[in-house]
């Protein structure tokens, strides 16, 4: 485990990771691009990009905005321009209106949608608020369920790949030392006291095949799962969609 950004840049660079990745678990069939999102308690953050067989480290406490593509340089020149046309950069626009934030559900207009929010939030001061505040924006960016732009039938979509809806948002309390996920289906959340993991590595089941669909679902109420965690040899194991 790391205790700051800078460390889990020297892991990520390293030989001593392993990388898994699978296919979005839901009727898409869309292959999922692999970011990681690093920050600490001390306000510092970086993206780590993998594309191919290489990893791009972007390191700065500016960078808290990510989303599937283009690549992370890209995403950053579409930042600079929301930033011009909401007044935000050093190049003052004299027409920058913040009325002209985009709504749409490509991965670029959520990218932009989130930064805006960000950009335009008064931070808050107690730590509870901050992270519901956090899971607030994510909301903003997330894609509901079962959107299709595209407007196709049931029976059209069962052919026809749709775009990818957000199943799970997990969120760090580094100050609570509290990890959080929330499913999609469901109005709970589920989180991790960090405090009370002995046993490293661990598993928790979070998706249970419910339905014909294998539609995924809370397999707990809510509140802390450290209780629920059983040592394993292997996390990545695939045992009953765990």
């Amino acid at each position: 485990m790391c205790a700051s950004v800078q460390e889990g840049i020297e892991a990520i660079k390293s030989d001593h990771h392993c990388l898994i990745s699978e296919e979005m678990p839901d009727s898409s069939a869309v292959a999922p691009v692999m970011h990681i999102c690093l920050s600490d308690g001390k306000s510092d953050s970086a993206i780590a990009e993998f594309r191919g067989e290489k990893v791009h480290i972007y390191h700065s406490p500016d960078y808290r905005v990510v989303t599937n593509e283009p690549a992370y340089a890209g995403q950053l020149i579409l930042n600079e321009y929301w930033r011009f046309q909401t007044g935000l950069s050093d190049i003052k626009n004299p027409t920058s209106s913040i009325m002209a934030t985009p709504g749409g559900a490509e991965a670029t207009q959520r990218f932009e949608r989130g930064s805006y929010y960000l950009n335009f939030s008064l931070p808050e001061t107690a730590d509870y608020l901050a992270v519901a505040q956090t899971r607030s924006f994510m909301g903003v960016c997330a894609q509901p369920i079962n959107f299709d732009m595209r407007m196709t039938s049931r029976e059209e979509s069962n052919i026809a790949p749709r775009t990818s809806r957000t199943i799970w948002t997990n969120l760090a309390d580094h100050h609570g030392l509290k990890y959080y996920v929330a499913n999609a289906q469901t109005m709970n959340a589920l989180y991790l006291n960090i405090s009370d993991v002995k046993l490293i590595p661990t598993r928790v089941s979070i998706m249970s095949d419910s339905s014909e669909e294998h539609a995924a679902s809370n397999n707990f109420t809510s509140g802390n799962v450290a209780n629920q965690l059983l040592p394993t040899r292997d996390p990545f194991c695939k045992v009953n969609h765990h």
